[in-house]
């Protein structure tokens, strides 16, 4: 996984990219960033919160989203991920999506994969079995903490 230098967690983590205040960026970062701006501008996307820590008291767990806000219009999240994508990530975004909802409201989730060529993929995560597959993993994990397996 790409660990962020604090030129990168700035432009990151901004609204909209600003590459040209940077002094100077690592070369094996700079496709990355180069990505993030390119979809930023591409998609339209508008963010509310960026980081944005959150804890469940009653199933007890947390997360930190990414990005909050809406692309084409639509409410939704997103998660950064510089490695290929996986399977648990719909998973995990199904799991901060029930931090954020508000009974009946739809959130649409996003994986945005940043690549080292300098491109981004956006990949929608739809599959509604995932809300199930993350509450059963959060089930299981607190069997095992509580039975000490």
């Amino acid at each position: 996984a790409l660990h962020y230098t604090r030129p990168m967690r700035i432009a990151v983590t901004s609204q909209r990219p600003r590459m040209g205040y940077i002094k100077t960026v690592d070369p094996a970062i700079k496709p990355y960033l180069d990505a993030y701006a390119r979809f930023m501008l591409e998609s339209g996307a508008h963010w509310v919160d960026i980081e944005k820590r959150l804890y469940d008291g009653v199933r007890g767990y947390a997360g930190t989203l990414d990005r909050e806000g809406t692309i084409n219009g639509e409410r939704c999240i997103l998660d950064i991920k510089t490695g290929p994508p996986q399977p648990w990530h719909r998973v995990q975004l199904a799991g901060y999506a029930d931090l954020i909802r508000e009974p009946g409201e739809p959130v649409k989730r996003w994986g945005l994969w940043l690549q080292r060529s300098g491109i981004y993929r956006l990949l929608p995560y739809t599959d509604r079995s995932d809300r199930s597959v993350f509450r059963a993993a959060l089930t299981l994990a607190r069997f095992k903490e509580v039975n000490k397996c």
